[in-house]
């Protein structure tokens, strides 16, 4: 997610971005994708509240975060551009 002015998801532009959409429902997220096949392999409904409860679920969302955060420009990408709000 990032902070921006809009509130359609950054990833689709149809939805309002929200975790659970962006984690859940988003067409064009590759994390959503991810999460979708790795609650499959594990025989567990894709819900938001075992997505962020399940210890493997979370490592899978963790890891797939920090690969974009990196792609996008390192670690401090997110807080770069948070402090151009404040």
């Amino acid at each position: 997610m990032k902070a921006v002015d809009s509130e359609k998801c950054s990833e689709c532009s149809i939805a309002t971005e929200t975790v659970k959409y962006l984690i859940l429902h988003c067409p064009n997220s590759e994390l959503c994708k991810i999460v979708g096949a790795s609650c499959k392999s594990l025989g567990i409904e894709p819900k938001i509240e075992i997505a962020l409860s399940h210890e493997r679920l979370v490592d899978t969302i963790h890891k797939q975060w920090r690969r974009k955060q990196f792609a996008s420009g390192g670690h401090n990408a997110g807080a770069k551009r948070r402090q151009k709000i404040f």
